[in-house]
């Protein structure tokens, strides 16, 4: 058997909803609250989205356990909330990342903000 093609465990709690849609994001220090964002508002398109997260393509690094406030463009249903990055890929040479968000704020807001969504 070859185990180059073995298959990956899945390591999601939450199944995703394949959908793009513009987002906004901040960068959170550690120290100050939800309602304090310091940085400017980045846009990005995310790629797919779950109760637990959702994932997006940035042309920004942003490094693993660096917390960030994202919400919804105002032109879609709106939405705010704290989320950590738990995961970084580079896209082949264009200098692009997937970044993958966990939600911080527990599942009952991310199964609000899925069900936008999912309808």
């Amino acid at each position: 058997m070859n185990t180059a093609f073995a298959e990956v465990e899945e390591k999601r709690k939450c199944k995703r909803l394949d959908f793009r849609f513009p987002m906004r994001y901040r960068l959170l220090p550690q120290s100050e609250d939800f309602a304090k964002p310091r940085s400017s508002v980045t846009g990005a398109l995310t790629r797919d989205i779950g109760e637990g997260g959702l994932r997006f393509v940035s042309e920004r690094f942003i490094p693993k356990s660096t917390s960030l406030l994202v919400e919804s463009s105002p032109l879609s249903p709106y939405w705010r909330i704290k989320a950590k990055v738990c995961w970084i890929q580079k896209i082949g040479c264009n200098g692009r990342y997937n970044i993958g968000l966990s939600f911080q704020d527990g599942d009952k807001e991310g199964e609000k903000i899925l069900s936008l969504y999912s309808k």
